[in-house]
């Protein structure tokens, strides 16, 4: 049976990879990887934000129909892909940093029998013991765990460790922790270790978060940025301090220097994963999708409300926000392939629930319907966002609605049709490249905005935690 690994490159915009001709060598291991597979040129985010593109890969609903838009949104059980293959037999496991998964469970976890979120790297010492493990033991936990900490080989770490945790758990915001400083080698280690040991079939999701903001890169990834732009980022909060207009937009634009190092960082782990599954004998019978759940934007001006500069991602359907890049090596092919026709990474869920055993797949992502975007309203989302908003933002109102893009191909090129609230706009696609081109068809938007609910997700009940609180801010979530 057919092997399946899907790896999502959180925030990563095709624009700023070198399978897309950037100027810099962000992605040599995904072009080599893309030799023997098909890389899909106009690959489209359905949402602009974690919470939304990961549903739609997951589900094959659009995100007008799933519903899925904050962390306050559940998705029911029964509606993943990644449900479906536990029944049919598969072993199933992710490995991910991201809050959407780890913290504020939303649903997408279902469907995973071994869950790995890497929390144990947060903590200063690596060998010392883990205070977390003692959490089931009430208020006796300290006690015990000082007690074995005085009787391991390294006392000194494991009371460092717990004394980090201690301050974490009066003051999340004492100790701020970064996604990124659970980097993409934990992760690929983890995976290729749970794979030696599978038996097929298996299926397995990685989201990498290290081209999330804020950007941490190591240093042996860290070939173009000076000092000053980690100096500019250690000053800014993205989005807020620039949807306040407090930051100039440019700011976050001096940013790319590190946002491509971390591109490259998670590129690396790539290649890494990609040699394990042909050294185990795994490559050839796996179908491998890279991709990225949504892009960034960098000080680009929007197309539709050309008054806005958008940074960082969450608002706008800018192409920096919605053009990523999809890399697909169907089982058994080798030979180099390129499908310049858009598709929506929602359709995945077709390939992921239903998987075959050859390249015949690739018609199931080249189907007639429509290739829909969507940035929920934020009077949708949580409102922690909504409360930032109103806020920050010097008029709200101009981030009020729904915005949908819809794409089609027009002879050699392709056009995007955009609506957001009450302005539209028909944008021409070249390449990386997109400029606006006129007025869009109205007939065509339509499709967006009479989807339905399809009744997938709830309300979530739970109380966010300040852990959490903290956490989801630190991202830009809140």
């Amino acid at each position: 049976m057919t092997n399946i690994l899907l790896i999502v490159m959180d925030s990563v915009r095709a624009k700023n990879t070198s399978l897309h001709g950037y100027k810099r060598e962000t992605t040599p291991y995904l072009k080599q990887f893309a030799n023997g597979a098909t890389t899909y040129q106009e690959a489209k985010a359905p949402g602009v934000d974690s919470a939304t593109s990961h549903t739609s890969i997951f589900t094959g609903y659009d995100v007008p129909q799933h519903q899925v838009v904050s962390g306050e949104d559940t998705l029911k059980t029964g509606h993943s892909a990644w449900e479906y293959l536990t029944k049919d037999g598969f072993e199933t496991a992710l490995f991910t940093p991201n809050p959407f998964f780890s913290d504020r469970d939303i649903g997408l976890g279902e469907g995973f029998d071994k869950k790995f979120f890497g929390k144990d790297y947060d903590l200063p010492f690596r060998r010392g013991l883990n205070p977390r493990k003692y959490t089931n033991k009430g208020d006796e936990r300290w006690i015990d765990f000082l007690y074995d900490s005085i009787r391991e080989i390294r006392p000194l770490s494991s009371i460092g460790n717990g004394l980090v945790m201690k301050a974490d758990e009066i003051s999340p915001l004492l100790i701020e922790p970064h996604y990124n400083d659970r980097p993409a080698s934990i992760f690929a280690s983890e995976f290729t270790k749970w794979v030696k040991d599978q038996s097929e079939p298996w299926a397995a999701c990685i989201n990498f978060m290290d081209a999330h903001t804020p950007f941490f890169p190591k240093r042996k990834f860290d070939n173009w940025s000076e000092r000053y732009h980690w100096k500019i980022q250690d000053k800014i909060n993205p989005p807020w301090d620039f949807i306040s207009k407090e930051e100039s937009s440019w700011k976050f634009e001096a940013l790319t220097p590190l946002y491509d190092a971390s591109i490259s960082q998670i590129d690396s782990s790539i290649g890494r994963i990609i040699n394990h599954l042909k050294k185990e004998g795994k490559y050839d019978d796996t179908l491998i999708i890279v991709t990225s759940d949504h892009g960034e934007a960098f000080n680009d001006q929007s197309r539709v409300k050309p008054e806005l500069n958008l940074v960082h991602h969450s608002i706008g359907i800018h192409e920096s926000l919605l053009h990523v890049p999809l890399v697909i090596k169907y089982p058994h092919q080798n030979e180099e392939r390129h499908v310049h026709k858009p598709v929506s990474l929602t359709d995945l869920y077709k390939l992921i629930k239903y998987p075959g055993d050859d390249i015949g797949m690739v018609d199931r992502l080249l189907d007639e319907s429509p290739i829909i975007s969507a940035m929920p309203s934020y009077q949708t989302r949580s409102d922690g966002m909504i409360d930032r908003l109103e806020t920050h933002a010097p008029n709200a109102s101009t981030y009020k609605g729904w915005a949908y893009a819809i794409y089609e191909q027009n002879g050699d090129g392709i056009r995007k049709h955009i609506q957001w609230e009450n302005r539209s706009a028909l944008v021409k696609i070249d390449g990386t490249y997109s400029f606006r081109d006129g007025h869009p068809d109205k007939q065509i938007l339509e499709h967006a905005t009479k989807l339905q609910d399809a009744d997938v997700a709830r309300k979530q009940t739970n109380e966010v935690t300040a852990d959490i609180e903290s956490r989801l801010t630190n991202l830009g979530y809140r």
